[in-house]
């Protein structure tokens, strides 16, 4: 697993993406095609992919990983669940996570997601706070699937520590 963080907001696609590999469409151009995205898009979320050990490129084309070909076996519930176990096995959803649990009253904003992505990667300039926002949306992700956080106005909470959780349940 890489610690690379692409611009790959829509982790529903990232999840589609090993299952339209398993389904034949192996290359950027077929992705893109059927993500309607650019072929630079698709790429992103190849990355991402990748990055969580989904699939892998060869000679151009794409292909399942061990973990991939489980992925795409499971039914819907089960890859959330597997999703989510795959992002915290990122250092920097990681360390989001660890400052979360260690402070549970304050908030991981993202300036400081902006900072973690500099500490622990090569990336830099305005391709900081593009990367942070990626993360908040698989923080988002985690709060519609799994319900382990919140994500309001560009803060990450704990849910269980949520200062005004009670609004969020029926």
């Amino acid at each position: 697993m890489t610690q690379v963080i692409p611009q790959a907001d829509d982790l529903g696609k990232v999840m589609d993406l090993p299952v339209q590999v398993n389904m034949g469409k192996a290359d950027g151009r077929a992705m893109a095609t059927y993500f309607d995205f650019t072929q630079r898009q698709s790429s992103y979320y190849r990355q991402a992919a990748e990055m969580l050990g989904l699939v892998e490129m060869k000679a151009n084309r794409y292909f399942l990983t061990s973990v991939g070909r489980s992925f795409v076996s499971l039914a819907t519930p089960d890859r959330i669940r597997a999703m989510t176990e795959l992002l915290f096995k990122h250092r920097i959803m990681q360390g989001v996570l660890k400052r979360l649990i260690s402070s549970p009253e304050k908030p991981v904003t993202r300036e400081d997601i902006t900072a973690t992505i500099s500490r622990m990667s090569a990336l830099t300039g305005t391709t900081l706070p593009r990367r942070a926002q990626t993360i908040l949306s698989w923080f988002r992700w985690m709060q519609t699937n799994f319900g382990l956080v919140v994500v309001e106005k560009e803060k990450v909470w704990l849910a269980t520590r949520f200062p005004n959780l009670n609004r969020f349940s029926h």
